[in-house]
């Protein structure tokens, strides 16, 4: 026996303009049990991932304790809208709103999603547990939850009303513990090690999500070192925390200071190489590697200061 497009029958009956309350009724979806076909009324709602029942979920997740607690996690919910009364449409959409007491309502979390004739249910809505509206994800929470609808054909409204749907959880909890790791990391932690001018061997206690709880490195030296390149062909001077830089053509400098939250500034002249006025200023970051380079418009030389990526295999075996 084929089972029965749902989306075909309610078309069906509409199309003999019977009234909504036979509709209801009539309107079934068919579970096939060997040679008979058991019929079960059409609820107005949610019909949640993988569950056959409209308007109840159950999602099992997992909390860890222990050093590394993290969680709950929960797999992803998703579900799709279906109407008793009003079945998928031309140019239909559906807007749900969540106004379960407790979730923000300026505004309250909704969702607007495609209800036409190109699928037996709406278009597919991502939730998570949240009280507040997410741009990509469709507040809920966890318990019973009361949905406001209107489905709309362009600018007709169809039907507007309201439903419940209960979204429970189980939770199982798992202990985790952290785990010795080695690698290299940068001094200075906020500078990655393509451009880190003071790379380090690291010991850490690190948990399955990334995070680090006891770290050792080597060396264990306060102070970051900071690699300053000149890539212009001539030679050039800089100025930087009141000392004065004077770099022939493929030297670097090394400058030795503290990881520091605050900007700091390296000043330059960005028209003259051999100058001692210095007219500009770029930003500086402890523990980065940089490079000067000059670029020619006619007869003005322009001088930039800019972050020296490892990733130039010349400049690797040049400058080591």
């Amino acid at each position: 026996m084929k089972r029965l497009n749902l989306s075909r029958i309610q078309q069906l009956f509409h199309s003999f303009r019977l009234h909504p309350a036979v509709i209801a009724c009539l309107t079934t979806g068919m579970i096939l049990t060997g040679s008979f076909a058991i019929a079960q009324p059409v609820a107005t709602g949610w019909l949640f991932n993988g569950q056959t029942t409209p308007n109840q979920i159950t999602l099992s997740g997992v909390k860890y304790t222990g050093e590394c607690a993290a969680g709950p996690f929960f797999p992803d919910l998703t579900g799709t809208f279906i109407s008793a009364k009003t079945p998928p449409a031309p140019h239909t959409r559906v807007l749900i709103k969540n106004v379960t007491s407790g979730v923000s309502t300026n505004p309250h979390p909704y969702t607007n999603r495609e209800y036409d004739e190109r699928r037996p249910t709406s278009e597919v809505a991502k939730m998570t547990f949240s009280n507040r509206h997410q741009m990509r994800k469709f507040g809920v929470l966890e318990g019973s939850n009361t949905f406001e609808y209107t489905i709309q054909q362009r600018d007709k409204v169809l039907e507007t009303g309201t439903f419940t749907s209960d979204i429970t959880t189980n939770v199982r909890t798992e202990e985790r513990t952290a785990t010795w790791v080695r690698d290299k990391v940068c001094a200075n932690r906020s500078v990655s090690l393509d451009v880190c001018a003071d790379i380090r061997d690291r010991r850490a206690r690190q948990c399955q999500d990334g995070r680090i709880l006891q770290s050792e490195l080597t060396p264990d030296d306060p102070e970051i070192v900071s690699r300053v390149y000149n890539d212009t062909g001539e030679t050039l001077n800089f100025r930087f925390e009141h000392r004065e830089y004077r770099l022939a053509p493929g030297e670097y400098a090394v400058i030795r200071t503290y990881e520091s939250d605050s900007s700091q500034s390296l000043y330059f002249n960005t028209t003259c190489k051999d100058c001692s006025r210095f007219s500009s200023s770029s930003s500086f970051t402890p523990g980065k590697r940089y490079r000067f380079t000059s670029t020619k418009n006619g007869e003005t030389r322009t001088i930039r200061l800019e972050d020296y990526s490892r990733s130039n295999d010349y400049h690797q075996r040049r400058w080591r």
